[in-house]
């Protein structure tokens, strides 16, 4: 599966399942593609289906150097990723 696939998968889980607003659907899919952009520069080729613990450490730690509120870093869907 590959990043787009994921993220589509990802905004229908959020509308149909989860039924939240237009506004917070993307405010989760802005979060996702945090995470896309991190893994693209920092661990290139790196699928949805193989981003393991040592990623979404080294992703958390970027959210703490670039200051993003602790209510962010909550939202942002890195369960989502294993």
């Amino acid at each position: 599966m590959d990043w787009k696939s994921a993220s589509n998968g990802y905004e229908a889980y959020l509308q149909i399942e989860r039924s939240l607003s237009g506004h917070s659907v993307a405010a989760y899919l802005r979060d996702l593609q945090h995470l896309v952009n991190y893994l693209t520069e920092n661990a290139p080729g790196v699928s949805p289906g193989k981003v393991r613990q040592k990623h979404i450490e080294g992703f958390l730690q970027y959210l703490s150097k670039i200051g993003l509120s602790a209510r962010t870093q909550g939202r942002i869907p890195v369960s989502y990723t294993h």
